[in-house]
């Protein structure tokens, strides 16, 4: 295990910070990607149901997101 597995994989929550500040420059040196595909808002059934079926389709790479409440 290296470094940045060790640190990214720390779940002891007096280290919170430091893990954050450290994805944080990984995703801002380039080192490290989202693969946030698609974002759905806001967070309703109707978007429950099409994140669904977006993910259930098999057509879609990375990640799915609901977010904003209504």
């Amino acid at each position: 295990m290296d470094v940045h597995q060790v640190l990214l994989f720390d779940t002891r929550y007096d280290h919170a910070h430091q893990i954050l500040d450290r994805v944080a420059q990984l995703l801002d040196d380039n080192l490290l990607s989202c693969t946030l595909t698609k974002e759905l808002t806001p967070f309703t059934a109707a978007n429950l149901r099409k994140a669904h079926q977006l993910v259930e389709s098999g057509h879609i790479i990375g990640k799915v997101a609901i977010s904003a409440w209504e």
